[in-house]
């Protein structure tokens, strides 16, 4: 099956390869409609969740959001190794180019649910600090693991009388994503959390899933029984449909105890970078230096965890 882009949502997919193309992430996107999550963690006994629309540029200046925020690209890959040069994929590469991106945010996924299982004693959290990563992430991350199912609080329109809406970047109300519209925020680098009182807003966690994803190719669910999530391709058949052609359900069950998955574990697969280091047993990317010919070849090294237990994003 074909999934169906506008003409504004293939732009927005040669950007993601492109680091010389810009003019998708600046003033040409400005009018668009967008969504964000908001979540208010001043009392961490009663989150606060908001769904907010208008257009980028109102988001922007109101929430004092970053200029390239809107739309979200997903996961950067590695354009070294994967042939990515002046923003071309080599024609030989554009296969493992797709199968790296799934690749990469299957570990993203594993990782971030990781998170959500770590004790945040005070050793993590001092640890995790030097990361840039806070207890209160985590904490959020895990609320909306624990709440897809449930529609934002408030939803609120900075526009509300505005007539000319474009919506090609919106998870509409009638479309099966919307669902689980606080996952695929969050999946997408588009729900927010204020440190400061309000004051500025940042992600709650990194891109996983661009904009155009969580729009039109994938839709989001969680298992509360599984290890392990699975992607399905959807029958649709009226082809003016706003839903997603692929669901992915992601595994979340219950947290192991300590003798099925250790806090070390979970610490070192949570926070395990990309690259091959010293200090990292779990990289995506060989080391080019030490074996080449891995390199060379294009074989990618952790996609999932090494240890049981530790859910798996897609099978």
């Amino acid at each position: 099956m074909q999934v169906e882009y506008t003409k504004t949502h293939i732009n927005h997919l040669k950007s993601k390869i492109s680091s010389k193309n810009d003019s998708y992430n600046s003033e040409s996107l400005d009018d668009y409609y967008f969504q964000i999550l908001l979540l208010d963690a001043s009392n961490v006994d009663d989150i606060k969740s908001e769904l907010v629309y208008g257009t980028k540029k109102q988001l922007r200046e109101k929430y004092k959001l970053s200029e390239k925020s809107l739309p979200t690209q997903g996961v950067e890959l590695n354009k070294d190794f994967f042939g990515i040069n002046d923003g071309r994929i080599d024609v030989n590469q554009a296969s493992n180019y797709s199968l790296g991106r799934n690749l990469l945010q299957t570990r993203k996924l594993s990782q971030m649910m990781s998170y959500t299982w770590l004790d945040l004693n005070q050793d993590q959290q001092d640890k995790l600090k030097s990361l840039g990563i806070t207890d209160s992430q985590i904490h959020l991350v895990r609320y909306v693991l624990n709440t897809y199912n449930k529609p934002p609080q408030t939803i609120s329109w900075l526009d509300p009388d505005s007539k000319d809406i474009k919506r090609d970047y919106l998870i509409e109300s009638d479309s099966d994503g919307y669902s689980a519209i606080s996952l695929a925020l969050l999946l997408a680098g588009q729900a927010y959390y204020s440190p400061d009182g309000q004051k500025t807003w940042q992600p709650i966690w990194p891109t996983i899933f661009g904009t155009t994803e969580i729009v039109r190719q994938y839709y989001f669910d969680i298992n509360w029984n599984s290890y392990h999530g699975v992607v399905e391709e959807m029958s649709r058949l009226n082809e003016n449909t706003q839903s997603p052609y692929y669901k992915a359900t992601m595994g979340y069950p219950a947290k192991p105890d300590s003798f099925n998955v250790s806090q070390k574990n979970l610490f070192d697969w949570a926070t395990a970078k990309e690259t091959d280091s010293q200090d990292n047993d779990y990289p995506f990317y060989p080391n080019k230096n030490k074996d080449p010919e891995q390199w060379n070849n294009g074989n990618i090294e952790y996609v999932v965890p090494p240890f049981p237990y530790i859910p798996l994003s897609s099978s």
